[in-house]
């Protein structure tokens, strides 16, 4: 066994996978909402051939066919023996060999009750029922053209049988329809199928929803889907249906190794026993992947649609290197190439992290100021620079951080952060700058902005101290008095409406201020 899957990547919340879960969720519902009644339509068209008196009549007729086709496999196996030691390259399998499609594993392993399993007219129901090829050899029989009974049975049971969840929208080679080319991706075998397929779903779906975008995304998948199923379909004409999301999934593979092209990417691989991690370029990976599918289409016996594969490979890898080509696919870069943008980050932030650690403060005012300029939001960055002025002036360094403190958006690390350098501004070791008439004055209408009665009040004192005149005075005591009375606080509001009406008397704001004061009276 060999696994190699890409592990560069990993969600966030800003990537968070809304289509991938979607298709994920679309599966699991088909499957236990639909497809889990399956048992009971195979249990129902069992019986029915075996009440319509079907196995008295085809007995003979299956068993001749299951002869005729064994030996028929037994040449094909003896040509490819003898071909492979003449010139090294064997033929692909039989049209007429199921054993590479994707069978739905409940026609092989349903659970049949005891009665079943010991009756031979049951046994022989479900053998016909697994062989949808030898309706051919039943029209074909004399005997059954001339008996409308046989005709009408064999018609009632197909019905029947066609019920099934994968004959009526699993994607049959032999007899392909618009509808199997589609809904046979949403459909599984088993629960053990539906997982793993679910599994790298994700693992391919949330790296490439976010690089794509969600609606190019979407509409990829379903075309490789597609395109799985129509490349199965030219290189075989089975009438055994196949089904699963694995075709989709393989063109998402393609897709993944397109949109990376020859960029070196991290990958898990698995095999046996050993297990680890190794960097190649991408596109690398292309030979390898179509390759492990071509050795398991040619030289191993499972019901796996290699074909499917090897065809949504395929198609996804052409459909983004086409759509890149003629400029019809952007991808989003930032995403594709955020670790490598984030790797000087990294070393840069611990650096600064271990010269603030260090106490040198003349290394961490460089650092911090470089920082602060290419990640200004960053909360790691705007607490190393609080922890660093805090005990060291540099008014240039102090300047940027309260700037960017006072534009932040009132997000709980910034907020957090200025309602500190509100408490510490007397004894900070940069009070000069916050103590400066404007920083107060910017500081006072964050306060306010942020609804922080007290420490809004306490800048409003600390600049009406100072006696002069400032842009917006009469608005901001205004704003001031209004949240004072929302807060109770009449000896705030008292003083704050004596202040604007001693000093702008003839001001709307003084006598709406005043009004208002009375009206809480």
């Amino acid at each position: 066994m060999l696994l190699i899957i890409p592990a560069q990547t990993a969600p966030s919340r800003k990537t968070l996978p809304y289509v991938t879960f979607l298709l994920i969720v679309v599966n699991v519902l088909v499957y236990f909402m639909y497809q889990f009644y399956d048992g009971k339509r195979i249990e129902t068209a069992v019986t029915l051939y075996v009440d319509s008196g079907l196995p008295t009549k085809e007995r003979a007729l299956f068993k001749r066919w299951e002869e005729n086709n064994a030996k028929h496999k037994k040449r094909s196996s003896d040509d490819d023996a003898d071909a492979a030691t003449d010139d090294n390259d064997g033929d692909n399998k039989s049209d007429d060999d199921n054993d590479d499609k994707e069978v739905p594993q409940s026609l092989k392993k349903h659970d049949w009750t005891a009665l079943f399993q010991q009756k031979p007219d049951f046994v022989l129901a479900r053998n016909v029922l697994m062989e949808p090829a030898f309706d051919q050899a039943v029209r074909g029989n004399a005997g059954f053209q001339k008996d409308e009974t046989w005709q009408e049975a064999r018609r009632t049971f197909e019905n029947s049988r066609d019920k099934i969840s994968f004959f009526r929208f699993g994607f049959i080679p032999g007899k392909p329809t618009l509808t199997g080319l589609f809904a046979a991706m949403f459909l599984h075998g088993s629960p053990m199928h539906l997982l793993g397929n679910m599994v790298f779903l994700f693992i391919f779906g949330f790296a490439l929803e976010a690089a794509l975008g969600r609606s190019r995304y979407l509409l990829l998948y379903l075309v490789s889907g597609v395109l799985s199923h129509a490349f199965w379909w030219i290189f075989s004409s089975s009438l055994m249906p196949g089904v699963g999301a694995s075709g989709a999934i393989a063109g998402l593979m393609g897709m993944y190794l397109a949109v990376y092209g020859m960029k070196r990417i991290r990958f898990f691989y698995w095999f046996l026993i050993f297990f680890g991690f190794f960097t190649a370029p991408a596109l690398l990976m292309l030979p390898v992947w179509i390759g492990k599918e071509l050795w398991g289409l040619l030289f191993t016996e499972t019901n796996i649609n290699y074909h499917a594969h090897i065809g949504g490979l395929i198609g996804g890898f052409v459909l983004v290197m086409a759509g890149r080509a003629l400029r019809l696919l952007p991808l989003d870069e930032d995403y594709l190439y955020e670790k490598e943008r984030a790797a000087p980050f990294k070393k840069a932030l611990a650096a600064l992290e271990k010269a603030v650690g260090d106490l040198d403060a003349e290394k961490a005012t460089v650092q911090a100021t470089a920082l602060l300029k290419s990640h200004p939001q960053d909360e790691t960055v705007l607490r190393l620079c609080h922890a660093l002025l805090r005990s060291h002036a540099d008014r240039a360094l102090m300047a940027q951080f309260v700037k960017i403190l006072l534009q932040a958006s009132a997000a709980r690390a910034p907020e957090e952060l200025l309602l500190k350098l509100v408490e510490e501004r007397s004894n900070h070791a940069n009070k000069a700058l916050l103590q400066e008439p404007r920083v107060l004055l910017a500081l006072l209408e964050r306060m306010l902005s942020l609804r922080h009665f007290d420490m809004a009040f306490s800048l409003w004192r600390e600049l009406y101290a100072k006696r002069q005149p400032f842009p917006n005075w009469p608005k901001l005591t205004l704003m001031l008095g209004k949240l004072a009375g929302q807060k109770k606080e009449m000896t705030a509001l008292n003083e704050l409406t004596e202040a604007l009406v001693r000093i702008y008397p003839r001001s709307e704001e003084a006598k709406l201020l005043y009004a208002y004061r009375q009206h809480l009276k």
